[in-house]
C-alpha cells in the first residue's frame, strides 16, 4: 500500500503543495484519484495478491502535510476507495508454497472459473470472466516522507 499511497501523492504534488503551509500541519483530502498500476506482486502470500495480482484503485486520499523549502512533508494518510480489476486467472499457473503447502495455480484457477465438469448441472457462471470491484476499504495510518 505505501507505494500505491506514494505514487498518488507524487502524481497529485502540484495540488497538495497548493494547500500545505510552512509551520502549520493541514489536512487535504484528494477526491477522485486513481491508479491503474496496482501491483501486489511484490508480497506473494497475500489474499490480495492471489485475487487481484494487478488492479486499479479508484478513491479518495487524505493526507496531512506541512510545507517545506523544497516540498512538503506528509504524516498521516487516510485512503479509501475500491480496487477494479476483471477476474482473470492465471490459466498457466505455477507451483506456490504456502505456509508448507504446495499449490498447483494452474489447477485452482480452473477451479475458481467453475469449470462446467466440476457440477452435476453446469453453473450458468462457468468459466466467465467478471468485473470485479472489491468492497470499499478505509484505512488511516501514519505516513511519514518527503516530496
Amino acid at each position: 500500500m505505501e507505494l500505491l499511497i506514494s505514487r498518488l501523492i507524487a502524481s497529485n504534488k502540484s495540488e497538495i503543495l497548493g494547500f500545505a503551509q510552512t509551520g502549520l500541519w493541514v489536512t487535504h483530502t484528494l477526491v477522485g484519484v486513481a491508479d491503474d498500476n496496482v501491483d501486489f506482486s511484490a508480497d506473494p502470500l497475500t489474499d490480495l495478491y492471489y485475487s487481484l495480482k494487478k488492479c486499479k484503485f479508484e478513491g479518495n486520499l487524505e493526507v496531512e502535510i506541512t510545507a517545506i523549502s523544497e516540498g512538503f512533508n506528509v504524516r498521516y494518510v487516510r485512503l479509501s476507495g475500491v480496487f477494479v480489476d476483471l477476474y482473470d486467472f492465471a490459466w498457466p499457473g505455477g507451483i506456490a508454497n504456502v505456509f508448507g503447502l504446495t499449490i498447483d495455480i494452474g489447477n485452482a484457477t480452473k477451479s475458481q472459473a467453475g469449470h462446467a465438469t466440476l457440477t452435476v448441472v453446469p453453473h450458468p457462471d462457468a468459466g466467465r470472466v467478471f468485473y470485479t470491484r472489491v468492497a470499499t476499504f478505509n484505512v488511516g495510518k501514519e505516513f511519514f516522507a518527503s516530496f
